[in-house]
């Protein structure tokens, strides 16, 4: 896989799937500021908890985000809340990083429609993944994953390279992995999404669960009845 493979301008172009490259913002914020309910923005990951060979994704308007516009698309109720989101990079350039740390946070003043939201996420992530392959070579292909559980959904991609050179057996590499994480409470709606080669230390995996944690202990100090 070449460089041009990594992400690309995908950072750009698919910013909802990934959540990625969106200065931190509030989107109609309409709570009182006496509420209990916590600020969207005050759930994402800090900077501080990204390792110092990451910057933070400038340029991007939060409006114009897939993941926000299939949302507000199918119930108009999310164009009154409280979104935020932020992205982080490292690499080449930001149009074209090695790595990808991004998060979330909506805040609503109504019970989330969990359903909605899934069917929401999973028809923006199959669009994201029929983008990139477009972008990639015949040799890369993709695998998807989806898993549930009472609070987490979460979709998984990924990227696999098989090389076809004449006279030797192909040799299927995955080497590239994202997966991307919403974590359900009443009213509120954490995403966490992380993009890396497949191999590294600390692992994809190992990396989601630790920003995931964060933004949910984030959370927790607004609603620790919510474990």
């Amino acid at each position: 896989m070449t460089e041009d493979n990594t992400r690309r301008t995908f950072v750009k172009a698919i910013g909802g799937a990934s959540f990625t490259g969106i200065p931190s913002t509030l989107l109609g914020r309409s709570i009182a500021e006496d509420d209990t309910n916590p600020v969207a923005a005050e759930i994402l990951l800090p900077e501080a908890e990204l390792p110092e060979a990451f910057d933070c994704c400038q340029g991007l308007d939060i409006h114009t985000v897939p993941f926000v516009e299939a949302l507000q698309s199918v119930d108009s109720r999310f164009k009154s809340s409280d979104i935020a989101t932020e992205g982080y990079w490292r690499g080449t350039n930001q149009s074209n990083p090695e790595w990808v740390v991004s998060s979330l946070a909506i805040v609503t003043e109504w019970p989330l429609p969990r359903k909605i939201v899934e069917t929401a996420t999973g028809q923006m992530w199959d669009e994201y993944v029929a983008m990139y392959d477009e972008e990639t070579l015949f040799f890369v292909e993709f695998e998807q994953s989806f898993s549930r559980s009472e609070r987490v959904s979460e979709w998984g991609l990924d990227i696999i390279q098989t090389p076809h050179r004449t006279g030797i057996e192909p040799k299927t590499t995955v080497i590239y992995t994202e997966r991307l994480r919403l974590q359900f409470f009443e009213n509120t709606l954490i995403g966490t999404i992380v993009f890396g080669p497949t191999g590294s230390s600390p692992s994809v995996e190992s990396l989601l669960d630790q920003y995931a944690e964060i933004q949910r202990s984030r959370y927790r100090s607004y609603h620790s009845a919510d474990n």
